[in-house]
C-alpha cells in the first residue's frame, strides 16, 4: 500500500511538472535577403518572463548549427524576438531555428530562403 502511494505521488508530481513546462505556442520566421537578416518573433504566454523564459536559441543553416544563443529572460508575458545576421545565407538555403524553454519544452520551424 505504502509503495503504490509513494509511486501515485512521484507521477502526480511528474505530471505537474510537464504541464507547466511548454514550448512556444508559434515562431514567425522571416529573412531579409537584402540585409541578411533573419527576424525570429515568438509567442510564449509565461507569467514572469524573469523566471520562465526562451533560454536556447539554436539556428542551422542548411542542416548546420551556425548560431547558439542563450538568454536569461523574456521580452514580455506574451513573447519575444530576436535578430540575426546571417550573411553566408542565400537563396536556395534553408534556415531551421530553435526555440528552448527553461522549464522544458522546445519548438523547430523552417525557412527556405527565397529570392
Amino acid at each position: 500500500m505504502k509503495r503504490i502511494t509513494i509511486m501515485s505521488a512521484v507521477l502526480l508530481l511528474l505530471a505537474l511538472a510537464v504541464s507547466y513546462a511548454h514550448a512556444p505556442a508559434k515562431i514567425d520566421l522571416t529573412f531579409d535577403a537584402e540585409t541578411h537578416l533573419l527576424s525570429v518573433a515568438f509567442m510564449h504566454a509565461v507569467r514572469n518572463p524573469a523566471d520562465h523564459f526562451i533560454d536556447r536559441v539554436v539556428i542551422s543553416l542548411n542542416g548546420e548549427e551556425i548560431i547558439t544563443q542563450r538568454a536569461n529572460l523574456q521580452e514580455s508575458e506574451k513573447g519575444g524576438a530576436f535578430v540575426y545576421k546571417i550573411f553566408q545565407a542565400k537563396p536556395g538555403d534553408t534556415l531551421e531555428v530553435t526555440l528552448e524553454c527553461v522549464k522544458g519544452g522546445k519548438m523547430k520551424k523552417t525557412l527556405e530562403i527565397k529570392e
